[in-house]
């Protein structure tokens, strides 16, 4: 199963030998965004003042809610405010138009959704 999402540029891949549970959707979502942002996704963001800021912020928050927290920059932090899980929805389209080039499409594509 892939998760992507309107909100983040990421694909969340979960491989399975059995049946995907909620719970292997929710550590996958859990895990993929504590993940570092790396130098070229950096790169990507410093160009957008606005976003550069959003996650400046949320990296900032998180640091006072924590003060033993990463001082790196986490995926998480690129969503700003906008962390609350809101479902999965399939939109085969959107889909279709995140895939790479020369990539094979997954069996099972499913939206991540999100509110603030």
């Amino acid at each position: 199963m892939r998760l992507i999402s309107k909100s983040f540029p990421w694909t969340i891949d979960i491989d399975s030998g059995s049946p995907i549970t909620v719970g292997d959707v929710w550590d996958a979502l859990y895990y993929a965004l504590q993940e570092p942002i790396v130098n070229s996704e950096w790169g990507f963001i410093a160009r957008d003042v606005k976003l550069k800021e959003r996650v400046e912020n949320a990296m900032a928050q998180r640091a006072a809610a924590d003060p033993m927290a990463d001082k790196q920059p986490k995926r998480i932090d690129f969503l700003g405010e906008t962390t609350l899980f809101r479902g999965l929805e399939k939109d085969d389209e959107f889909a279709k138009a995140m895939l790479l080039p020369g990539v094979k499409a997954w069996t099972e594509t499913w939206v991540v959704k999100l509110i603030s």
